[in-house]
């Protein structure tokens, strides 16, 4: 028997409606079922049983990791932080990196990160992290740990101007930390901020008074000055060959010879602590201008 169109367009109507209903059971089911797993996932963290909050959600990224309507990105940053509280390393990267990559983003995500890329000596991907993780307002110990080797790796990767930056909002007992200081006085250095340097040399002269690099530097700074107002004295003295110059030039150098002292000491620090030709060439040419030559002598044997 032929059915006419209209009974036809009931019919479909009613298919319509029953396969509509069964995916709508289907889906709510599919809800339900999900709700419950992650209450449960949930509810072991709380209870401090990480590994088996780990495994649940491991079971539910496997069955629902791809069901968009219920299982949503921010659901892996949960996960990971699971699986770093079980130990489990391998997941708490993999999840991490996996809400990375779907635009999640959270203190404990780019801290995560940035200690597993300096796990792996990867510098410029931690700094990136590190740099994410301080976009957000964190506080504590955490935080005022990061920022430590933040400042560490800026150094480390010759990001001089951004270490200079990060200075100030270091802890004071860091401060205080011998290599922290000498990272700060090659930032110093390098940037050629004088007023700082020299603040970083005595800091650091302070906690290591035969620190190698600050030393060489207070002594060069003396014996270049000293050696200029030497020049000086007795170029003014040429030029005119007065009495009067040459009582000033007297006076001029007795406060030129102290400094020749003070430099000839620093020097011989040096060269004691750390063996250079370079030191005992600067050792030759003060006792030279102090008039001794046979140590003179010495020091330029030395520094042959």
């Amino acid at each position: 028997m032929l059915l006419n169109s209209k009974t036809v367009d009931v019919r479909l109507k009613g298919y319509i409606f029953v396969g509509l209903s069964a995916l709508l059971m289907a889906s709510c089911s599919v809800s339900k079922n999900f709700t419950a797993l992650t209450s449960s996932a949930e509810s072991y963290y709380s209870k401090g049983e990480y590994a088996k909050a780990t495994a649940a959600w491991q079971q539910i990224i496997a069955d629902y990791g791809k069901v968009g309507s219920v299982f949503t990105a921010d659901n892996y940053l949960k996960a990971a932080k699971a699986a770093v509280k079980s130990g489990n390393d391998k997941l708490a990267f993999q999840w991490y990196d996996t809400a990375r990559l779907k635009g999640q983003s959270s203190p404990d995500l780019w801290l995560y990160l940035a200690h597993h890329y300096h796990k792996i000596d990867n510098l410029s991907k931690e700094l990136d992290a590190l740099g994410y993780y301080f976009s957000f307002d964190v506080k504590g110990t955490d935080a005022l740990k990061a920022r430590e080797r933040y400042f560490e790796a800026l150094v480390e990767s010759e990001n001089y101007e951004q270490a200079f930056k990060e200075w100030p909002l270091i802890e004071n007992d860091v401060k205080s930390n011998k290599d922290y200081v000498e990272m700060y006085f090659e930032v110093c250095q390098s940037l050629n901020r004088e007023p700082e340097l020299n603040k970083a040399q005595e800091m650091l002269l302070k906690l290591d008074p035969t620190n190698e690099d600050a030393l060489f530097r207070k002594a060069r700074t003396l014996y270049d000055a000293v050696e200029k107002r030497y020049k000086n004295e007795m170029d003014a003295y040429e030029k005119n060959h007065t009495r009067s110059q040459y009582s000033k030039l007297l006076k001029a150098l007795k406060g030129i010879s102290a400094d020749y002292r003070t430099a000839r000491n620093y020097f011989e620090k040096l060269y004691t602590a750390h063996p250079s030709k370079k030191y005992a060439t600067y050792l030759a040419n003060i006792y030279a201008r102090l008039d001794n030559k046979s140590k003179s002598d010495y020091w330029r044997h030395k520094s042959e």
